[in-house]
């Protein structure tokens, strides 16, 4: 890879993680429903040293966002951005789950997430 194509990647990456940050703050600083928004999950062999292991709301989103950013920006590599969560959420106690699609609009966002 040449070191422009290197430079302008760590330049994307340090955009998405701004980006991430914003979506973070935002969402711990509101005053709604959405910070309840907790999963715990299942640990496996390699969190074994974990008590617990949660996926929030911020988690998915962040990480549907940057998928999102870095494959519209680096199409080749679309099918190998992977991220840590499934990209869905539990709405409640039962094992109803949600999709987190970010690729819509800010309202159909927010309307999917209404569902809860």
């Amino acid at each position: 890879m040449s070191s422009v194509l290197l430079r302008d990647f760590l330049y994307e990456l340090c955009v998405s993680s701004e980006k991430a940050a914003c979506i973070a703050r935002h969402i711990r600083f509101m005053h709604s429903d959405f910070n309840s928004m907790i999963q715990e999950k299942k640990l496996d062999e390699n969190h074994q040293h974990l008590t617990a292991d949660y996926k929030t709301l911020a988690d998915v989103i962040i990480q549907e966002v940057i998928k999102r950013d870095l494959k519209r920006i680096y199409p080749v590599l679309t099918h190998h951005i992977h991220g840590e969560e499934d990209g869905s959420l539990k709405l409640n106690s039962t094992d109803e789950k949600i999709v987190i699609d970010v690729s819509g609009s800010q309202e159909d966002i927010l309307n999917l997430l209404s569902k809860k």
